[in-house]
C-alpha cells in the first residue's frame, strides 16, 4: 500500500468519504495510470488521448452520435460486451437524449437523460459526463470507490455525493478531475489485485 492512503470499511455516516495522500502522490499515480495497458496495443495514455479527442468533438457538436455512445462504453468497459444493448439506441435518440442531457443544468436530469439510453447506467454514464464536463464529473468505478471509501450503492443522492467529493478534492489538491481520476483508479486497482 502507498504511503498516504487509507482504507477503512466505509463507516454507517453519509461522508465517510475520504483521500489522504500528498498532491504529488495524486500526479505520480495519474503518471502511472497512463503507462498502464488498456488493452493487447494500447496503452491507457493511447486510450485516453483518443477519447479525448473525441468528447472535444462532442462538445463542440453538443451531442454524441451512436457510434460516439459505442467508443465510450468500450473506453469503459474495455471491450464490446454492451455493443449489442448500445445498438438497441436510434441513432436520433443517441442524439436527442445526450443533446437534452449536456444542455440541462438539472443534475437529477443530466444523469438520468443518459441513464435513458439501452446499455447506459451508472458507470457508462459518468463516463460521459466526465468526458463532456472535464473538471466536474467524477468516473464511478469500483477501483475509484474504493480508493475513497466510496458509497457501493447507486442512487442520485449517492452520484451527487460522490461528484461533490471529488470536486471538492481536486480543488484542495490543485488537480484536475481527470488527474484526481486516474491516480484514484490506480490506487485501488493495486490494492484489488493484492487482495
Amino acid at each position: 500500500m502507498m504511503a498516504g492512503f487509507t482504507f477503512r470499511p466505509e463507516p454507517k455516516g453519509r461522508n465517510s468519504m475520504h483521500i489522504r495522500l500528498a498532491a504529488n502522490d495524486i500526479l505520480v499515480l495519474a503518471e502511472e495510470y497512463l503507462n498502464l495497458p488498456f488493452g493487447q496495443r494500447v496503452s491507457n495514455r493511447m486510450a485516453d488521448e483518443r477519447i479525448e479527442r473525441k468528447f472535444h468533438t462532442v462538445r463542440h457538436r453538443g451531442h454524441m452520435t451512436a457510434d460516439d455512445l459505442r467508443a465510450t462504453a468500450y473506453w469503459k468497459c474495455r471491450g464490446n460486451r454492451l455493443a449489442s444493448r448500445l445498438d438497441e439506441n436510434a441513432p436520433e435518440d443517441v442524439e436527442e437524449i445526450t443533446r437534452v442531457s449536456f444542455a440541462t443544468t438539472n443534475e437529477r436530469l443530466r444523469i438520468g437523460a443518459m441513464r435513458a439510453l439501452h446499455g447506459v447506467d451508472w458507470p457508462v454514464a459518468s463516463v460521459i459526463l466526465h468526458f463532456a464536463f472535464p473538471d466536474r464529473y467524477p468516473i464511478l468505478d469500483v477501483h475509484v470507490m474504493h480508493a475513497i471509501d466510496g458509497p457501493s450503492e447507486r442512487s442520485f443522492d449517492s452520484w451527487t455525493r460522490v461528484a461533490n467529493f471529488c470536486r471538492n478534492q481536486a480543488a484542495k489538491y490543485g488537480v484536475t478531475m481527470r488527474e484526481l481520476d486516474r491516480a484514484l483508479w490506480t490506487h485501488g486497482y493495486k490494492v484489488n489485485r493484492q487482495g
